[in-house]
C-alpha cells in the first residue's frame, strides 16, 4: 500500500488532540476537504495512533445511495461497540434499533448518549469517528453539537470530516459549523492539495525510477490527478496494471504516459481496472455496491445466491474492498468507488438487485424500515408505501421531525400507486402535517387537504382527527377565531364515532393502546382558549370536561389552601388515568393566572410539573417551565428565588443536551434572562435565534425583545418589533391575537410614547390597552396599567389625578398580590411625593421599592429605585449618600448596558461633581472575574464551580469577552488579559 504523504501537520494536530483526550482534555476535531483529498486515509492514521495507546476507536459513517435513517452514523458507531467485559453494557435503549427512542424525548436521548460515552470514558479513553457527515441526517447534527458541547472535561475525541464541495449555504452542516467552532473552541484541519513534493514522496516510496522519469511522472500525475491523493493512487495503480509503469529486474520504468485529459476521470479509471476483473467478479461487485458501503459477507452470499470467496479475494486483491475497519465484513475503501461501480449498472438491473437486496433484509428478526423502504423505492415495489409508513413512524420516535417528514413525502407519493389506498392516504397526508408542527404554514397545506379528501370521500373519523389538526395549526397561524371553530367542530364530530377516532390517534400517535379523543382535543382546547385571552371559557371547559372540583385532590377532599401543598402519587395516577394531560393544566395555569387566581394558577403549574417529573419528561417540563415563569412566576411570585432558580435551571439543563430549545420553549427564558438582568445572555439568543413560528409563542417572544429594546432605549427597534405585533397599532382587535401575557405589547408602546414625550400616542395605546384587558376580563397588568395611565396624567401637570390613580395601582397590586409590579409604583409614588416636597413620604415609599427590588433580585428595576433614591437624597441636600447610591446604581446599569440609565446617573453626577469611569475594555465585573480563572488555565467546568454558576452561563460569558475583546479562541483571551493588565 501507498503511504500518507503530505499530512504531518495534520497528523501533528491529531496526536495533540490524542493525547490531551488521554489525559481528560476532551475536544472536537472537524476534518473537510473535496472527494478523494484523503479524510478517509488520515482517518485510518489515527485509528492506527489510538491503536498504540488503550483508548476505544469507535467508528460511524453517513453513505450516499441510500436512506440515511435518523442517528444513522451514531447508530454504526454503537453497532460497532465491542463486546468486552471491561467495558459498560451498551443501555438498554441502544440494544436495538427499535429501542432508540426509548428515554421519552430528543433531550433525554441526547442526554443519555452523552451519559453512555461518559461512561465509557471512565474506563478507556474513547475516541469517536464520524465520517462524510454531508450525507448525513439533522438528528444526527443535532446530537453532535450536544455531544462536542459537553466533552471539554471529559477523555473523549471526537473526529468529524465531510466533503466541503457537497455542501452548500442551506446544508444543515454548513449553518451548524459557526456554532461548533463558537461553542467547542473546535480543532479545524482544511485538507488541502498535495503539491509536487508531496507526489514525489508518494511516487518515490513504490517506483524506484530514474531521475528523469520520476519528474515526468509527477508531473503527469500532478497534471492529471490535480494534487487529489485519490486520483494520484488511482492513475498510479492504472498505470501499472495497464503495463505503462513496468518493473524489470528489480528498476522500474515508464513505457507510456497519456497525456489525455478525460472527464469523469476516477469513474474512467475505475471501469478502466474493473475491466480486467472476471465477469463474475464484477458482477458480484455491483451487487455489492447495492448492498452499500459496508457489509457483511453472509449478506453478501444470500442476495447473490452462491459463494462469494473466490470474488471476494479477487476485489480484495485488486483494491476493490478490504476488511471493514470495525473488523466485521468488508467495505469499498472509499465511496467514490462503490458509486462508480454502481453507476455501471443499468437501470433494470438496478430494480431487480434492489429488490433481491429487500427480500433478503425483509427475512431479518427486526428489518429496519429505512434500509427496506429505500430498496422497495429503488426497485419500484409497491410494498414501499407501507415500509416508508414505517421509516416515517420510526423518525418520529427518534424525535427526528424532518427526516419522518421525508419519509411521508416519499410514502405519498408511492401510496398514489397502490389501487383503493384512499384512507391511507388520507393518514398519511394528516402524518405529514403534524410532522411539520414547527413550520405552520406547511404544516397547513397538507392537514387541509387530508380534512377534504376524507370529507369527500365520506372517512368521517379521518376528517374529525384531520380538522382537529388543522385547527390547532390555524391557531398557530394567527388565525384564531377560525381555528377555534375547526378544533371545536371536530370535538362534535368525534362525539358520534369516538373509537373510530380514538383508533386513528392511537395510529398517529404510535400509541399501543388507543387514545381518549375527548380529552386530547378538548385539553388542547382549553390551552387555545387561554393563550388566546379567552380566560373565563377556557376555565370552564378544562373543569367541564373531568366533572369534579380538581382542586381538591391534593387535600383529599379539603378544598382550602393549607390542604392544597402538594400531590400525592395517587393523585397524579388519578389524573393519567382520567387522561388529563399537561396542555389541559397549562391551559388552566394561563388562564387562572391571568384572572388573577393565583394560588389556582400556581396549583396548576406544579400538578403539571409533578406529573411529568414522576415520568422524567424534562422537556415537556421546560415547556410548562416556560410558560409559568412570565404569565405566573413574574407577575405574582417574583420574590420566590429559589422557584425562579429551579425553573431556570430546568432551562439551563435541557440546552446543555438539545438544540431545539428555542424550537417551542425560548420566551420564558427570554423574560427570565431580562428580569434578572442577564441582559448578555438575552442579546446573544436574539442575535442566534429567530422566534418560533407558533403564533402565541412568537407572539410573547416578540414582546420580550421589544422591551429589551425599550429598557435599552433602542425605541426604533421596539416601535418595529411592536408594529408586527398589533399591524393596526393601539386599535389592532384582541379577536385574533395572543394573551398568554394580557395586552403586553400595548403596555411596552405606552411607556416608550410617554418616555418619548408623545402622550397622546401613549393614551391611544392605553385605551386598547384597557378594550383588551375589558375584552379578556384579565387581572394581570391592570395595575402596571393604571401606573402607566397616573405617568400620563403626570406628564400632563395634572399630579392629583396622577397620585389618585398610582394610589388605585398599589391597591390593584396588593390584591392579588404582584411583587413586580409594586416596586414601580412604589418608586413611581416616592418620585411623585419627591416633587411635591414631602420627602418623607417619598422615603418610605422608595424604601419598599428598594426592599422588594432586593428581594425580587432584578437590577432593572434596583438601578432605577437607587437613581430615585439618590434624587430624593439630593433633594435633601445629602451629596455623600446620593453618590454613593449613585454609584451603586451605575455598577448594575454599566453591566446590564442600560444608556437610558446611564444618561439620567450621568446629569444626576454631573450635579454632584462626579463623573462616571469606564472600563476601556467593555467588561462586567462577572466578565472579569471569568477572564481572570481563565487565564489560570481553568476550564468551564472549573470557573462554573469556583463561581457557583451554570457551565452553560460560563460559555455564555466566554463567549461574550471574546466578542467585545475581538478574539477569537480562549488562549488569544489569556494572552490579551495580561497584555492589557486586564487581570
Amino acid at each position: 500500500s501507498l503511504p500518507l504523504v503530505g499530512r504531518e501537520q495534520e497528523i501533528g494536530a491529531l496526536q495533540h488532540l490524542l493525547r490531551s483526550a488521554i489525559d481528560g482534555s476532551g475536544r472536537l476535531a472537524l476534518v473537510s476537504g473535496e472527494a478523494g483529498i484523503g479524510k478517509t486515509s488520515l482517518v485510518r492514521q489515527l485509528r492506527t495512533m489510538a491503536a498504540e495507546t488503550d483508548a476505544l476507536v469507535m467508528t460511524g459513517a453517513a453513505y450516499d445511495l441510500t436512506s440515511t435513517p435518523p442517528y444513522g452514523p451514531w447508530l454504526e458507531l454503537i453497532r460497532n461497540y465491542p463486546e468486552d467485559s471491561d467495558l459498560p453494557p451498551l443501555p438498554e435503549f441502544l440494544s436495538s434499533p427499535d429501542s432508540v427512542a426509548a428515554p421519552g424525548s430528543q433531550a433525554e436521548l441526547h442526554r443519555a448518549m452523552l451519559a453512555f460515552f461518559q461512561h465509557i470514558g471512565r474506563v478507556r479513553p474513547v475516541v469517536l469517528i464520524l465520517e462524510d457527515l454531508h450525507w448525513s441526517d439533522q438528528p444526527s447534527l443535532e446530537l453532535l453539537r450536544v455531544i462536542a458541547r459537553l466533552i471539554e472535561d471529559e477523555p473523549i475525541l471526537l473526529v468529524v470530516t465531510w466533503r466541503d464541495d457537497e455542501i452548500t449555504r442551506q446544508h444543515p452542516l454548513y449553518q451548524l459549523l459557526p456554532a461548533l467552532v463558537r461553542e467547542t473552541n473546535a480543532e479545524r484541519l482544511e485538507l488541502r492539495q498535495l503539491n509536487e513534493t508531496d507526489i514525489g514522496e508518494l511516487v518515490q516510496a513504490r517506483f524506484a525510477l530514474s531521475e528523469g522519469e520520476h519528474q515526468m511522472l509527477v508531473r503527469y500525475l500532478l497534471r492529471l490527478g490535480d494534487g487529489n491523493p485519490l486520483f494520484t493512487v488511482e492513475l498510479l495503480r492504472t498505470l501499472e496494471r495497464q503495463g505503462d509503469l513496468q518493473q524489470e529486474d528489480g528498476v522500474w520504468r515508464i513505457v507510456n504516459l497519456s497525456d489525455e485529459r478525460v472527464p469523469g476521470l476516477i469513474q474512467q479509471m475505475i471501469e478502466r481496472r474493473t475491466s480486467e476483473l472476471s465477469q463474475q467478479t464484477f458482477g458480484s461487485l455491483q451487487i455489492a455496491a447495492t448492498l452499500g458501503q459496508s457489509f457483511s459477507l453472509q449478506r453478501w452470499e444470500r442476495v447473490t445466491g452462491d459463494s462469494v470467496s473466490e470474488f471476494a479475494e479477487e476485489a480484495l486483491e485488486t483494491h476493490f474492498i478490504e476488511e471493514a475497519s470495525s473488523g466485521r465484513g468488508v467495505e469499498f475503501p472509499h465511496a467514490l468507488i462503490r458509486q462508480a461501480i454502481y453507476a455501471t449498472i443499468s437501470l433494470p438491473r438496478r430494480r431487480e438487485l434492489h429488490a433481491k437486496v429487500a427480500d433478503v433484509y425483509l427475512a431479518d428478526p427486526n428489518p429496519d424500515p429505512d434500509v427496506i423502504a429505500w430498496h422497495l423505492m429503488q426497485a419500484g415495489d409497491l410494498r414501499a408505501a407501507e415500509w416508508l409508513i414505517r421509516a416515517g413512524e420510526q423518525a418520529e420516535q427518534r424525535f427526528a421531525k424532518n427526516e419522518a417528514f421525508a419519509r411521508y413525502s416519499d410514502a405519498l407519493e408511492a401510496v398514489d400507486k397502490v389501487p383503493g389506498s384512499e384512507p391511507s392516504r388520507v393518514a398519511v397526508l394528516v402524518k405529514m402535517g403534524r410532522s411539520l408542527v414547527i413550520d405552520p404554514v406547511r404544516s397547513n397545506e397538507y392537514l387541509r387537504t387530508a380534512y377534504e379528501t376524507a370529507r369527500d370521500s365520506g372517512k368521517q373519523a379521518f376528517a374529525a382527527v384531520a380538522l382537529f389538526y388543522h385547527g390547532k395549526n390555524l391557531v398557530n397561524l394567527g388565525e384564531v377565531q377560525r381555528g377555534l371553530n375547526y378544533v371545536q367542530q371536530a370535538i362534535a364530530m368525534t362525539r358520534e364515532i369516538p373509537d373510530e377516532v380514538a383508533e386513528i390517534l392511537r395510529w398517529v400517535h404510535h400509541q399501543s393502546e388507543p387514545r381518549n379523543p375527548f380529552y386530547e382535543m378538548t385539553s388542547s382546547l382549553a390551552l387555545y382558549m387561554a393563550s388566546t385571552g379567552r380566560y373565563q371559557e377556557s376555565v370552564k371547559i378544562a373543569e367541564q370536561l373531568i366533572g369534579f372540583d380538581w382542586r381538591m385532590l391534593a387535600g383529599h377532599g379539603e378544598h382550602t389552601r393549607e390542604a392544597r401543598k402538594g400531590f400525592s402519587e395517587e393523585d397524579v395516577d388519578r389524573f393519567y388515568e382520567l387522561g388529563i394531560n399537561v396542555n389541559w393544566l397549562c391551559g388552566l395555569g394561563i388562564a387562572l393566572g391571568a384572572l388573577g387566581e393565583t394560588e389556582d394558577s400556581k396549583l396548576a403549574f406544579s400538578l403539571a410539573d409533578t406529573m411529568l417529573s414522576e415520568r422524567d419528561d424534562r422537556p415537556v417540563r421546560v415547556i410548562v417551565a416556560n410558560t409559568q415563569l412570565p404569565s405566573h412566576h413574574f407577575p405574582y411570585d417574583t420574590d420566590n428565588l429559589a422557584e425562579r432558580t429551579r425553573l431556570a435551571e430546568l432551562f439551563e439543563e435541557h440546552a446543555q443536551i438539545s438544540q431545539d430549545l428555542h424550537d417551542l420553549t425560548l420566551f420564558g427564558y427570554e423574560y427570565y434572562l431580562l428580569y434578572s438582568g442577564k441582559w448578555h445572555q438575552l442579546r446573544e439568543l436574539i442575535e442566534i435565534y429567530e422566534p418560533t413560528s407558533m403564533f402565541d409563542l412568537w407572539f410573547a417572544s416578540l414582546c420580550a425583545r421589544a422591551r429589551l429594546a425599550w429598557y435599552e432605549g433602542d425605541f426604533e427597534r421596539a416601535r418595529t418589533l411592536i408594529a408586527e405585533l398589533l399591524t393596526d397599532g393601539p386599535h389592532t382587535s384582541p379577536d385574533d391575537q395572543a394573551f398568554v401575557l394580557p395586552a403586553e405589547p400595548h403596555r411596552i408602546a405606552a411607556g416608550i410614547a410617554i418616555d418619548a414625550g408623545d402622550i397622546d400616542l401613549a393614551r391611544e395605546w392605553m385605551v386598547g390597552h384597557d378594550h383588551w384587558l375589558d375584552w379578556s376580563e384579565a387581572v394581570h397588568g391592570r395595575a402596571t396599567g393604571l401606573l402607566l395611565w397616573s405617568r400620563i396624567h403626570l406628564a400632563e401637570n395634572d399630579a392629583d389625578r396622577a397620585q389618585e390613580l398610582a394610589d388605585q395601582a398599589r391597591q390593584q397590586a396588593e390584591c392579588p398580590r404582584q411583587p413586580m409590579a409594586l416596586i414601580a409604583i412604589h418608586r413611581f409614588l416616592g418620585e411623585l411625593t419627591t416633587r411635591r416636597g414631602d420627602l418623607d413620604a417619598a422615603s418610605e415609599h422608595l424604601r419598599q421599592s428598594l426592599e422588594l427590588a432586593e428581594a425580587c433580585a432584578l437590577p432593572f428595576e434596583l438601578a432605577l429605585t437607587l437613581l430615585a433614591q439618590a434624587e430624593l437624597e439630593f433633594r435633601r441636600d445629602n451629596p455623600g449618600n446620593a453618590s454613593s447610591l449613585l454609584t451603586e446604581a451605575q455598577d448594575i446599569a454599566t453591566q446590564l448596558e442600560a444608556p437610558p440609565i446611564l444618561e439620567r446617573l450621568d446629569r444626576l453626577g454631573a450635579k454632584l461633581g462626579q463623573r462616571r469611569v469606564v472600563d476601556p475594555s467593555g467588561l462586567s465585573s462577572r466578565e472579569l472575574e471569568v477572564l481572570a480563572l481563565l487565564t489560570q488555565g481553568k476550564s468551564n467546568r472549573e470557573i462554573a464551580d469556583e463561581l457557583f454558576i451554570a457551565r452553560s452561563t460560563v460559555m455564555h460569558h466566554v463567549a461574550s469577552i471574546l466578542r467585545k475583546l475581538d478574539l477569537d479562541s480562549r488562549s488569544a483571551a489569556a494572552a490579551e488579559a495580561v497584555r492589557r493588565q486586564l487581570v
